[in-house]
């Protein structure tokens, strides 16, 4: 119950507002329902759709609804939960096995808000980590046929769903490699498997040259990435450093001393591992951020984002403390009081930096939905973090799509528009621009206050378009 109530509060608070990433993975649900799947998030070449399959299922025979798409990661993490149980078991026995699986549902609380929303990739990736680790614990038991196609087939699915997954197929294979180096002589077995999970990945690739291959540019070295991951990402995944804010959850560098001490008996454990089965826990651990800080992708420090998956490795980890029942029950209520101080922080943090001008990630769009469809104005541009949850809220009714609001121009007939978007980096969903650009009445709706607005608003009331205040935004129809 303790972690339906986390995530209840999540939902219900500031920290819980639909963002536009999540929008657009509402979209491609909505879209699904009607045959048009892609094989990845809108606009790029990673991050696969499985999940959307799921979210189209729900909004087909329940409705459209934000709490519909969230269900979808709350249930993988029930199931990621059930897998660490199982690995517990192999590995721990109980009660530490149950503890390891109440951990993964409590606690850490970037896990409860990130998994709490729909991000489209990350609840599979969740349950893939500790698929990989179960599915490695039983080769390494006792090698079967079955298993290896299993393995194959997790492998693709895992790698489509996101390249993230490296982090701990990797290591999981490393170790594989060490503890049964013939296991390869029938690695073949998983081949079918691994070409099934890969095929929309593949398929994909081959439409567009090979896409997922073109490498983008981060900040910082490899060190300086490996770094970041011990002193911003993986105290902020555990609880001890807020997510974003990046502040110590106390003053007193009490969380600091707690985050040494919760590294040293991390490697202590690790260590007496060595010789057992939950070695392979330790490796994945112990190589995660190794493999991590390989990718450009990793200098993003604000967030534990791509730190994520280590968590069921460190929630077993954790778990071989609690050897007997008074120490489980100490373990699962020290982690849920730690969820629960992490959340609350978050929350106030977000709620004391909400910049004057509001943000156009968190400004409320629904009023400005309401007074389009009582307008009849159904065509109209706006930033990306506005656009697209205003097209999702109001489940299409209206379409705004994004724009270059840095960049609009006049054209011959005296409309001002937006730059022609020239590939998907421009525009999330083509469809979109050309529904609004086609348009005979159109519009734009620009959050005041923001950089452009101001420019925008004076270019466009030069070309006799009608200023309208709707709350945090300026609606500037074409006359």
């Amino acid at each position: 119950s303790a972690g339906v109530v986390e995530r209840a509060a999540v939902y219900r608070s500031g920290i819980g507002k639909l963002d536009g990433d999540e929008a657009v993975w509402g979209l491609m649900a909505r879209q699904a329902t009607s045959g048009h799947l892609s094989a990845f998030f809108w606009g790029q070449s990673h991050e696969g759709t499985q999940e959307v399959v799921a979210v189209a299922g729900l909004f087909a025979a329940l409705g459209t609804h934000v709490f519909l798409m969230r269900l979808v990661p709350v249930v993988l993490t029930a199931a990621t939960a059930l897998v660490v149980w199982r690995i517990g078991r192999r590995t721990l026995g109980e009660p530490a096995a149950t503890v390891a699986a109440l951990l993964v549902w409590v606690w850490p609380a970037y896990a409860i808000w990130k998994l709490g929303h729909w991000h489209g990739t990350y609840g599979t990736a969740y349950l893939y980590s500790a698929l990989l680790m179960l599915l490695a614990l039983r080769l390494d038991a006792a090698p079967s046929r079955r298993d290896l196609a299993l393995t194959g087939l997790v492998l693709g699915l895992s790698f489509w769903q996101t390249d993230a997954i490296v982090v701990v197929a990797v290591p999981v294979l490393v170790w594989l490699t060490v503890r049964r180096p013939g296991i390869w002589r029938n690695a073949w077995i998983g081949v079918p498997g691994l070409a099934l999970g890969l095929l929309p990945w593949l398929l994909s690739n081959v439409r567009h040259d090979w896409w997922t291959f073109e490498i983008g540019s981060g900040g910082g070295s490899y060190l300086q990435r490996l770094r970041a991951f011990f002193t911003a990402g993986l105290p902020s995944l555990v609880g001890l450093r807020v997510p974003f804010a990046l502040d110590w959850l106390d003053p007193w560098h009490l969380a600091q001393i707690a985050y040494v001490l919760l590294l040293a008996g991390l490697a202590r454990v690790a260590w007496r591992s060595r010789r057992t089965p939950l070695s392979l826990v330790a490796c994945v651990a112990g190589l995660y951020p190794l493999v991590y800080a390989l990718s450009w992708r990793t200098s993003l420090v604000s967030e534990p984002r791509y730190v994520l998956f280590v968590a069921p490795a460190v929630a077993l980890l954790v778990a071989t403390f609690a050897s007997t029942p008074l120490r489980a029950a100490a373990t699962v209520l020290v982690a849920t009081a730690l969820t629960a101080g992490t959340l609350s922080r978050f929350a106030a943090w977000q709620h004391e930096t909400a910049p004057n001008p509001p943000d156009a990630q968190a400004v409320d769009v629904r009023p400005a939905i309401a007074y389009l469809e009582r307008s009849h104005l159904d065509r109209v541009w706006a930033d990306y973090w506005v656009a697209y949850r205003v097209t999702f809220l109001s489940h299409e009714r209206v379409i705004a799509a994004e724009a270059d609001l840095a960049h609009l121009r006049a054209n011959g007939s005296g409309a001002v528009v937006p730059p022609e978007p020239r590939s998907y980096a421009d525009s999330r969903h083509p469809a979109y621009d050309a529904a609004v650009r086609g348009a005979r009445r159109q519009g734009f709706l620009l959050v005041r206050g923001a950089p452009t607005t101001a420019a925008n608003r004076r270019l466009l009331l030069r070309h006799g378009y009608r200023r309208q205040l709707l709350g945090d935004f300026e609606l500037l129809v074409a006359p």
